[in-house]
């Protein structure tokens, strides 16, 4: 089954990313993106890969990074002058996930209110309009803070809640463009289903004449090959130093240089263990949206379901609906039929 369809669009998305970025952050701008991720939800490092190659392509400089434990205020404003702090994108704008991301999040707009900041595209969600509101406060009585949102729910979200300069802008992981299929498929069908605060439930069915692996990539898999010796190293020099940054032992402004070193190597690692994951069915379902754009960027023809709130509806109605390889479903049920005719298709 061809995907050049799918490569034209993921292009012309990425171009609308480096346009956007473009438009907001001028050229040279010095720059510090924050909030580095470092787990096993492919995803999120996914994100920080695309942001990195955007920014490189619209020649920005990023002058400091840091995950949510080495972040430090004062090692950012003297690396950063006057230039633009980049909060890295996702879905932790709201209180699904209330810890470290978030309060990272809430302490650096209070901390750096007097500089440009850019929250990068987020999806939104609260629970609680307490916490909704208090980071509203926060983000309005900001200097000069713009938000972006990666999906039309999120950005309607932002425009009635949030008064602040607001955009739709797609998801950074369109910036990493077609890849190759990480490795031979080896079942029919993989069931990738969250077990996470998103999750929606969902239990596989009953399924025939097809082979079927079930799984979220979150833990450890029994044949997961192991890491390079290169990249072991970096995670346990990252696992490390990050209970000592969250101490507060001063070591954040001492050793932000090497601790960063290992963000983008890590990322590569994350990224490729989890399109190797994907790659294990020749098709996939899921209710991971990044489960479905990696899917998307390798070839792989799959069938979403939904998150707990929308936010893949939201993002397959606005984006991906156009997708070739792509097929949406209500239920588990209407999930492995659609498979099924994808498996039929890619046979044909």
């Amino acid at each position: 089954m061809s995907h050049r369809p799918d490569a034209e669009l993921v292009g012309r998305w990425s171009a609308e990313i480096d346009q956007i970025y473009g438009e907001l952050i001028p050229r040279s701008t010095r720059v510090a993106l924050v909030n580095f991720p470092n787990h096993a939800n492919a995803g999120d490092p996914a994100l920080w890969l695309g942001e990195r190659a955007a920014l490189d392509r619209i020649g920005v400089e990023v002058v400091y990074t840091a995950s949510w434990a080495s972040y430090d205020g004062d090692t950012l404003r003297k690396r950063l002058g006057d230039g633009t702090v980049l909060l890295h994108a996702g879905a932790n704008f709201g209180d699904l996930y209330p810890h470290r991301q978030a309060t990272t999040r809430e302490r650096l707009l209070a901390e750096l209110a007097d500089l440009r900041t850019i929250q990068l595209p987020q999806s939104i969600h609260f629970e609680d309009p307490v916490n909704r509101d208090r980071l509203r406060r926060l983000c309005e009585d900001h200097s000069d803070f713009t938000l972006l949102t990666r999906e039309p729910q999120s950005f309607a979200y932002a425009q009635e809640h949030f008064s602040v300069p607001s955009r739709l802008c797609p998801d950074p992981v369109f910036s990493l463009g077609m890849r190759p299929r990480a490795s031979d498929p080896r079942v029919d069908l993989l069931w990738l289903a969250r077990t996470d605060p998103e999750a929606s439930g969902y239990a596989l069915p009953p399924v025939e004449r097809m082979t079927v692996e079930s799984l979220d990539w979150l833990a450890p898999l029994p044949d997961e090959a192991p890491w390079p010796l290169s990249d072991r190293v970096r995670l346990k020099l990252n696992s490390a130093l990050l209970p000592r940054f969250e101490a507060g032992s001063g070591l954040a402004k001492a050793l932000w240089r090497p601790n960063a070193a290992t963000f983008e190597p890590l990322a590569e690692r994350w990224v490729d263990r989890g399109c190797r994951i994907l790659a294990r069915g020749r098709v996939v379902v899921t209710d991971r949206l990044h489960g479905h754009l990696l899917s998307l960027l390798q070839g792989i023809p799959h069938v979403v379901l939904d998150n707990s709130y929308g936010k893949l509806r939201s993002v397959y109605e606005e984006w991906t609906h156009q997708c070739s390889l792509t097929a949406w479903a209500e239920t588990p049920e209407e999930a492995v039929e659609a498979a099924r005719r994808l498996l039929a298709a890619a046979e044909t």
